[in-house]
């Protein structure tokens, strides 16, 4: 592997390569452009299957996620030119329509469970749901159709730099082209082109890097990650979903490439998460540009001194932005950290509904991290009403607990949190201030405990 790959220093956002020449045979091959696999994946859904429901890739992922590393390493090898592993020509053309979240419906599971395998109940009522999800099949038709467009006149990886793209994933990316998407925006797909090698070179040292403590940490969340979610239930005698092997092996690949961070509890339903839309060498890489490109290099730290200082910086934009509000917490003594911590730790996985979760991370690999803050002043603005007409402490307390895990119309949340006016510049300007006074605690309590063991 080349420094490159040993060292995090990949741009982000990589100028896109010159679309490849094509010979007479491969034109004709792709008369129907690049976007030909995801009109067909778009046909099956609009006959009301999910977009993997005709896709052999599930099954491959399936059954190569339940295998030891011992028994089969072919996951981290390029099966075929749709999967941007592929270090082929086809690799720099527009996506290719893939899903690999299980296809549970509500046909299938009418009182628990959405079109993600998630469970509802408890969560969301089942007939809030259904209306939401018939709005939502319906306005797939002309999302589909905008992308579509956006490929057909591109050539190659060209569609990244569009004028046209900002909008079209704010307004969402289908299903059947998220995952992919998402690799190609924020520059995973480049880095992992520029390092074929590196996952399945990291997935087989075994015991030669990582803390054991990271590593048994892995252990310990692997069951607690999306515990009711058919791809990742087990434990406790019973045997683990398709995804807990792919899950375990991009957590410790991690741990091993980034001996300073390792694992982090939040880490693991980021994962997840990317792991129903992407192959696992894949979600590795994405996983790798989110930590240490995306987000500060500190924010999953041992000491979380990075979002750490992040709380203090929405601390600081919820007075500014919504005075009201934060007064109002501040005279219930409800601080940010009460319901923010589990908010920024793991990129709201385990708060928002799963349709409004995935619209938030197709904002936040294109445009980064502010998009967090946003969608957090979001949330509160939205239920502002509500919570300024709490006056009992602990009824606050419990309130702000329970923010954003019935916010379905994802449309109006990424509209509200437009609204707020906030610049990268800004959000550097206020982690600079606050780093140094979270560094100062740091090297206080360090101090402290020195004087102690002496």
């Amino acid at each position: 592997a080349t420094k490159e790959c040993d060292v995090e220093t990949m741009p982000r956002r990589p100028p896109p390569p010159r679309p490849p020449r094509r010979t007479s045979k491969e034109k004709d091959e792709s008369s129907e452009g690049p976007y030909a696999a995801a009109t067909a994946s778009a046909a099956s859904l609009n006959n009301g299957d999910t977009p993997h429901s005709a896709d052999s890739s599930v099954t491959r992922q399936s059954e190569s996620s339940s295998v030891t590393r011992e028994e089969d390493l072919s996951f981290a090898t390029p099966k075929s030119a749709a999967t941007v592993s592929s270090t082929s020509s086809e690799a720099a053309a527009a996506p290719k329509a893939h899903g690999m979240y299980p296809k549970t419906t509500l046909a299938d599971d009418p009182a628990e469970r959405d079109i993600y395998g998630f469970r509802i109940d408890g969560k969301i009522p089942v007939p809030e749901y259904k209306a939401w999800l018939a709005k939502h099949e319906k306005a797939l038709v002309k999302k589909r159709a905008k992308w579509q467009e956006l490929f057909q006149k591109c050539q190659g990886l060209t569609w990244t730099e569009s004028k046209k793209l900002k909008d079209l994933v704010r307004g969402g990316i289908v299903d059947s082209l998220r995952g992919q998407v998402w690799m190609e925006v924020c520059g995973a797909g480049k880095k992992m082109r520029d390092c074929p090698g590196l996952y399945r070179q990291l997935v087989q040292e075994e015991g030669a890097g990582g803390s054991e403590e990271a590593l048994a940490q892995i252990e310990l969340d692997l069951h607690r990650t999306f515990p009711e979610h058919v791809h990742f239930a087990g434990g406790r005698g019973k045997p683990d979903g398709t995804m807990v092997g792919a899950l375990r092996r991009v957590l410790r690949a991690y741990a091993r490439r980034n001996k300073k961070v390792g694992y982090c509890q939040g880490m693991n339903f980021i994962a997840g998460i990317m792991l129903l839309f992407l192959q696992e060498d894949q979600v590795f890489w994405l996983l790798t540009v989110l930590l240490e490109e995306i987000l500060p290099a500190d924010y999953y730290a041992k000491d979380l001194s990075g979002c750490n200082v992040d709380l203090r910086c929405f601390r600081e934009l919820l007075s500014r932005k919504l005075p009201k509000l934060w007064k109002h917490f501040q005279q219930a003594g409800v601080d940010v950290e009460f319901f923010c911590l589990e908010w920024f730790i793991a990129i709201f996985a385990k708060t928002l509904p799963t349709e409004t979760l995935l619209r938030v991370w197709d904002s936040v690999f294109l445009e980064g991290y502010k998009i967090i803050f946003r969608i957090a002043l979001a949330v509160l603005q939205m239920n502002e009403k509500e919570l300024m007409a709490i006056s009992e402490p602990h009824e606050l307390f419990q309130a702000v607990q329970k923010l954003g895990r019935n916010t379905l119309d994802a449309d109006k949340l990424m509209t509200t949190s437009f609204g707020f006016q906030l610049k990268r510049v800004q959000v550097e300007q206020l982690r600079e201030i606050h780093r140094q006074a979270v560094d100062a605690e740091v090297q206080a309590r360090q101090e402290r405990r020195e004087a102690r063991a002496a």
